[in-house]
């Protein structure tokens, strides 16, 4: 039996506790707690902006939350010593028919190859359109 999922506001105030109490590689690194710290907290006004934007926005708005809180993710679970990226990691496919829609790919580096490894998800196997990928937000 699946439980309905914990309304947002609460789930931010789950993610802020761990802010000041980190576990993983964040409790004991200064550096990655700082980051992981920062990047939670802009992941959290990020989204909480999306909210109050109308839909030409709020894509922007949410893959930059998403982009933070990959970063978190990476600060304080990627075992690798290259835990910091530069990159998002994704790609459009340059010869995809604009009219389908452009297609994202993974890169070989960056967050959402780190954060896979970190979070022990497969990789994006590939491509994908936007307009999948929108359909797959919950709202």
């Amino acid at each position: 039996m699946h439980s309905a999922p914990e309304p947002p506001r609460d789930a931010w105030r789950r993610v802020r506790s761990l802010r000041a109490n980190p576990g993983g590689f964040a409790a004991t690194d200064p550096e990655r707690r700082r980051v992981f710290a920062a990047a939670l907290g802009q992941a959290e006004d990020l989204a909480t902006a999306a909210q109050a934007v109308g839909p030409e926005s709020k894509p922007l708005l949410l893959f930059y939350s998403l982009s933070q809180a990959g970063r978190a993710i990476s600060a304080n679970c990627f075992e690798g010593l290259k835990w910091t990226h530069k990159t998002h990691g994704l790609g459009v496919n340059e010869s995809a028919d604009l009219l389908a829609g452009f297609a994202i790919e993974p890169r070989k580096q960056g967050a959402f190859v780190t954060v896979s490894a970190a979070t022990g998800s497969p990789p994006l196997a590939g491509a994908a359109t936007i307009g999948q990928i929108y359909a797959s937000l919950p709202e």
